[in-house]
């Protein structure tokens, strides 16, 4: 069976013009009703917003993906894959409002708990979502073809959960809101660059899914040629993206490379634990996790430094973070050993004085007799 063939009995079965008519009409029926602005989806975007961002703010993968599986935004975005693939406007009109009021309440709500909570800085799972590439438009694409085929195959209806975990509509407009609340402008519009990828990878592949299982009533739309330009655009900055982190991958692997195998004091020194680069300093900035059983000199530092910068021609400003390590093994003596420190010894209370008699004390026989001198304690041993 060739490829045409298959895809042909995969997504356009055969039925009759009056059966396709009837799925269409029912579909946009189905469709037009999920994704209009009503109470329940007030209430699952409020909830699923409350919750990414709270999952953001503790850094939980599990409370994330909590938000992800009630994915409110799907909907509204179906709405406008087959609003597009139709030219209708009613739908249009219907999704459009539906999914901008989700993105002011999202981006709003999450603003306000991060100003609430204040966090002086935020976990990784916020930093994973300010720079996306073209692989997160792939996965974008790919989710919005199964929510259009789970739409028309309702036995497939379960795998919409799994899209919504896929594409995670909800955490990257999280947050946008959080960084907005620490002023980190540069976060956000990552945030939101990846946030508008899956939205726009969405529509593109539904509304082609849409018309390879013969659901739609044009052939060719406006909706799929606008998808496809902006689609168009946002590969350009998410290839950039996409370049420099390959670009970052590769050259921390040839740091690790060069610092294990051709310098002394990474390779055998000292233990190398991890490399992470700053792109944003010029020059860039290469930090190094290490351990070490001696202290790392700032001439060994410029040595190495020197060394990199000869090998990657490229100015290069290297930071050692060290951990020290004491070395332990049974074979050292007991006079090696360093001895704890004592205890420290209680202070013993002075005595009280008892003050002596001025004068002799007289006796009955009118002989004076001195007085008995006072007795002092007894001295306590101070300990050892």
């Amino acid at each position: 069976m060739s490829s045409k063939s298959l895809l042909k009995t995969l997504f356009t079965p055969r039925r009759s013009p009056s059966d396709i008519d009837r799925v269409c009409r029912e579909l946009e029926r189905n469709i037009r009703r999920s994704s209009g602005l009503t109470q329940s989806y007030l209430f699952l975007v409020v909830t699923s917003a409350s919750v990414a961002t709270l999952g953001l703010l503790a850094n939980s993968v599990a409370v994330i993906i909590g938000a992800m599986l009630i994915a409110p935004v799907l909907q509204p975005l179906r709405g406008l894959a087959l609003a597009g693939a139709n030219g209708s406007l009613r739908l249009l009109k219907r999704a459009g409002l539906s999914l901008i009021v989700a993105i002011v309440v999202a981006i709003t709500l999450s603003w306000f708990l991060g100003r609430l909570v204040a966090l002086p800085e935020y976990g990784s799972e916020v930093l994973a979502r300010t720079n996306p590439n073209l692989l997160d438009l792939g996965v974008a694409v790919v989710a919005g073809s199964v929510a259009a085929y789970a739409s028309v195959k309702h036995n497939l209806s379960d795998a919409i959960a799994g899209t919504g975990i896929a594409v995670a509509l909800m955490p990257p407009l999280a947050t946008v809101g959080l960084t907005l609340a620490q002023g980190d402008w540069q976060a956000s519009g990552g945030a939101m660059l990846l946030f508008l990828t899956n939205v726009v990878g969405i529509i593109l592949a539904a509304i082609v899914t849409f018309k390879l299982m013969g659901v739609t009533r044009q052939k060719t739309s406006r909706g799929l040629y606008l998808s496809l330009f902006l689609t168009s655009l946002l590969s350009i900055p998410l290839g950039l993206s996409f370049w420099e982190s390959l670009q970052n991958a590769r050259l921390q692997r040839d740091l690790r490379d060069i610092l294990l195998t051709e310098t002394i004091t990474v390779g055998r020194q000292v233990q190398l634990l991890g490399v992470s680069i700053n792109w944003n300093r010029d020059p860039i900035e290469v930090q190094l996790q290490v351990r070490a059983l001696r202290p790392v000199t700032p001439r060994q530092v410029d040595l190495v430094e020197t060394f990199l910068e000869n090998k990657l021609k490229r100015p290069v400003r290297l930071i050692f973070f060290v951990s020290s390590s004491v070395e332990v093994t049974s074979d050292e003596s007991p006079a090696e050993e360093t001895p704890l420190p004592a205890p420290p010894t209680p202070a013993v209370p002075a005595p009280e004085a008892t003050p002596a008699p001025a004068e002799a004390v007289a006796e009955p026989s009118g002989q004076t007799t001195p007085a008995p001198e006072p007795e002092l304690p007894s001295a306590t041993p101070e300990n050892p």
